[in-house]
């Protein structure tokens, strides 16, 4: 397990644990929260995760409280697409709007393992968290879901009961600080 938050690494730090990433097949949890990393840094990271894919047994990804945006995420998104041991993917409180959430959205049919997904505080509007939603009805894996932060409108918590409804594996959904009007509720 390698925990680095709030270490503020430089391009030089981000690249000594992108070399770790390639050449490890033990490493199970990375953590990186509040490490002022950008997409240049996610997309480092992400092409050392897919180059070593088979031989890293990745369970945990936390990336949370970094400058990441949709580009970041499509990197990481592509290098995660058919983990076969990712269980927790948390991204909050970064930046990757609706782009991103159609990105998750794309992926997570094929991370079969995957229980946790937290995207809170992710400036998520309604048609990223309704394509969002859909995709997490559909999956039968996840346990915990985080959606705190990103405003809920009636279409969106529309998305939200339709996820809930149709979802059988989602026993934790979090929804802190999401707007949500009395119509919504």
């Amino acid at each position: 397990e390698l925990f680095l938050g709030g270490t503020g690494m430089s391009s030089m730090g981000c690249h000594a644990v992108s070399r770790l990433l390639e050449r490890t097949s033990c490493l199970r949890v990375i953590s990186l929260p509040n490490c002022d990393m950008g997409d240049e840094e996610i997309g480092v990271l992400a092409s050392s995760i897919r180059v070593n894919k088979t031989g890293l047994p990745l369970e945990s990804i936390q990336l949370s409280f970094n400058n990441m945006t949709h580009k970041g995420l499509e990197a990481l998104s592509n290098a995660l697409w058919g983990s076969t041991t990712l269980k927790e993917l948390k991204i909050d409180n970064n930046d990757i709007g609706d782009r991103g959430a159609h990105q998750i959205a794309a992926i997570l049919p094929a991370l079969k393992s995957l229980e946790t997904l937290d995207v809170g505080f992710n400036s998520i509007k309604a048609p990223g968290i309704n394509i969002l939603m859909k995709a997490v009805a559909d999956t039968d894996q996840i346990r915990s879901l985080s959606m705190s932060g990103n405003a809920l409108d009636l279409p969106s918590a529309r998305a939200v009961a339709y996820a809930l409804a149709y979802n059988q594996s989602l026993t934790s959904i979090h929804l802190v600080h999401c707007s949500i009007n009395p119509e919504a509720r």
